[in-house]
């Protein structure tokens, strides 16, 4: 979401530029001050009336990087914090889980993780970091985009990046760490970046 990425400021200029009042999600809270006067505060079962309400009876409703979990959209009961429809949603996310569902279809794949990399012009572009298979080889970034291509994936929500490891990185409890692999991806990336500018001022 806007709060991962950093994208306060980009957020508070468009509110700012369109007049366009601001509500959060319970994990976006601080990305706008709330003594901003576009900010409504919090969204949801355990948000504030002006949130619910402005949400409630809106004609569109833009949503960047939220999540319409059970807490945000309180479980959808009718007419508390969302009318859709008949209010029109512009929904503006990549859910990682996508991707790597469609990645893991290729049989080359054993596992996968997309993450950020940071990206001058554009903030941050998608990385898949991935361990392959032990007894299929190599492969490359582009024989991974013809196979989402495939699976029917928007190009939109294709990998910029692809970073191939030995072996994924895991929390305590078992379970994928993100956080470390995504500073694999960043290392890595860097890296490339770095070599790139080197042979291109040689």
């Amino acid at each position: 979401g806007t709060m991962v990425s950093d994208a306060g400021s980009e957020l508070k200029k468009f509110s700012a530029m369109f007049g366009i009042p601001v509500a959060t999600t319970a994990n976006g809270k601080g990305i706008i001050p709330e003594d901003n006067p576009l900010s409504l505060g919090v969204i949801g079962r355990n948000g504030t009336h002006m949130a619910n309400e402005s949400c409630r009876s809106c004609d569109v409703l833009l949503a960047v990087g939220a999540k319409f979990d059970d807490r945000q959209s309180s479980s959808w009961i009718p007419g508390y914090s969302f009318n859709i429809p008949p209010t029109q949603l512009i929904h503006v996310d990549i859910d990682p889980a996508e991707v790597e569902a469609a990645l893991l279809r290729h049989p080359a794949v054993a596992e996968v993780a997309v993450v950020a990399v940071p990206e001058r012009k554009l903030g941050e572009q998608a990385c898949a970091v991935c361990r392959l298979r032990t007894d299929d080889g190599s492969i490359d970034l582009s024989a991974l985009l013809h196979h989402l291509s495939q699976q029917g994936l928007s190009r939109k929500k294709w990998p910029e990046h692809l970073v191939l490891v030995e072996a994924m990185a895991v929390t305590a409890t078992g379970k994928l760490d993100k956080k470390a692999m995504a500073a694999i991806a960043v290392e890595e990336v860097a890296r490339r970046r770095a070599a790139s500018a080197a042979r291109q001022d040689a």
